[in-house]
């Protein structure tokens, strides 16, 4: 972690590290279900701002460039490693970012594994640090495998990849935020 940007608190500030939102919190919480996540974590992997913004920002388009094979780690010829895996009743899982994306991690997966940008961190008011953690109520079928190094960060955390040709009725862009309102998920 950012030893100067870090807190004794359990959340992430609503500042943002050297005023740039990509960066993600000022402060980081060392204590908490985030701070135990972000220890060891390095903001930009060891690169420059400079050097990992031109790495993993397209600046014209204003948005992030995300890695190929949909996170995946993939194969010497490029297909991704995925299986797919039902989640079960009672099984806890999580997310950093809003219930209208597709990815979940096993809860408590170190945030570095993730292989997720910084401002993925940055707070909301119903989420300290962003960070969502869902109960599974009704099994439901997810493509899941592990992360490719990514946004300067290891990487090789699991990642569950919601597609909706495995939950019936579910729209074209399924997302946490259906599943919840489908009782297939309850916010823990």
């Amino acid at each position: 972690m950012d030893t100067a940007a870090a807190t004794t608190s359990s959340e992430c500030s609503t500042a943002d590290f050297h005023g740039d939102r990509r960066l993600g919190p000022e402060l980081l919480p060392s204590t908490g279900p985030v701070g135990r996540q972000l220890w060891g974590y390095q903001r930009t992997g060891g690169l420059t701002e400079q050097e990992f913004f031109d790495r993993y920002y397209d600046a014209a388009t204003g948005y992030w460039r995300y890695p190929p094979a949909d996170g995946y780690v993939t194969r010497p010829d490029g297909t991704p490693i995925e299986i797919q895996q039902t989640l079960g009743t009672g099984q806890r899982i999580d997310r950093y970012g809003s219930e209208y994306g597709s990815y979940l991690a096993p809860e408590g997966l170190p945030y570095a594994t993730r292989a997720i940008p910084p401002q993925s961190l940055d707070s909301e008011p119903a989420a300290p640090c962003n960070y969502h953690v869902y109960k599974v109520i009704r099994p439901f079928t997810v493509d899941a495998g592990p992360i490719a190094p990514w946004f300067g960060q290891p990487g090789y955390g699991w990642q569950f990849q919601l597609d909706a040709r495995h939950v019936p009725g579910a729209p074209a862009r399924l997302s946490v935020l259906w599943l919840i309102d489908n009782g297939y998920l309850a916010r823990a």
